[in-house]
């Protein structure tokens, strides 16, 4: 008995399907993965919010408990979960780390995706994974930040100290991935709240905020500003900055490195 050969049509018909149902596999999987991704970036955005506000808290608040910092973790996660709409499901924050002087807290984000790239699953077969992060943040009370040192320019500092080692890009403005010396001050004061005006050069940041005297009067937190370079005072004679390609963020140089052209604050505590 002989078999009939498929009709080319027939052919043309059944690959056009195929290859109809392979690009939609991969359209959804591009998809799904863009969507993770991104929600990944909200949960680390987040976690390291609720570790830097936890750190803010305990010095603001110096000799408060574990418990009383894990309510404010409470309160911060409620509060980015209003923001960002993303699913929280769980927080944790470790107590060791805490006795350490450090807040470690990790956030379980729950959202439902398809698991294969390559196959087409309905509702009923989805299958529920958890994205987690975790954001270590080191505090210190503000003795460490010389004289004078307030809650909001330890902030400061203490914000800026934890991008060191992170590269250094010319008009770059990732903490992560690269940034220049003024979008890092940009960063640090925005993200502390002291700041909420626009960019700004690093010529531009000497007539910003309010004039210091001199170094001997500076206070952790403020800006110094140099001939085309601009940086944040630790309080006990160092510069936190981002340096150049070679060395990338540091906390490795004398604040009076390089001749200063202007002092600036921004604190108001």
């Amino acid at each position: 008995m002989k078999l009939k050969r498929l009709r080319r049509g027939n052919g043309v018909f059944i690959y056009g399907c195929f290859m109809l149902l392979l690009i939609y596999a991969l359209v959804i999987g591009v998809i799904q993965t863009y969507a993770i991704r991104q929600m990944a970036l909200k949960a680390q955005n987040a976690v390291d919010s609720i570790a830097d506000g936890v750190a803010i808290y305990m010095i603001q608040n110096d000799g408060a408990s574990y418990q009383e910092a894990y309510t404010q973790a409470e309160k911060l996660k409620k509060l980015l979960q209003s923001k960002t709409n993303i699913d929280i499901v769980d927080l944790q924050m470790d107590a060791d780390a805490f006795e350490k002087n450090k807040i470690r807290v990790t956030l379980s984000v729950g959202q439902w995706y398809l698991p294969s790239l390559a196959s087409i699953h309905w509702d009923q077969d989805k299958t529920k994974y958890q994205i987690q992060k975790t954001a270590t943040t080191e505090f210190i009370s503000s003795n460490s930040y010389g004289t004078g040192a307030t809650a909001q320019g330890t902030a400061i500092v203490q914000f800026a100290l934890q991008w060191v080692g992170n590269p250094y890009v010319w008009g770059g403005n990732s903490l992560t991935n690269g940034i220049d010396c003024s979008h890092f001050v940009w960063q640090c004061l925005t993200h502390c709240g002291v700041y909420s005006g626009p960019y700004a050069t690093s010529g531009e940041w000497r007539s910003l905020g309010q004039p210091v005297a001199d170094l001997a009067h500076a206070k952790a937190g403020d800006v110094l500003c140099y001939a085309g370079h601009v940086a944040i005072y630790d309080g006990n004679g160092m510069i936190v900055e981002a340096k150049n390609e070679t060395a990338g963020i540091t906390h490795d140089r004398s604040a009076d490195c390089r001749p200063i052209l202007a002092i600036r604050r921004f604190t108001t505590d």
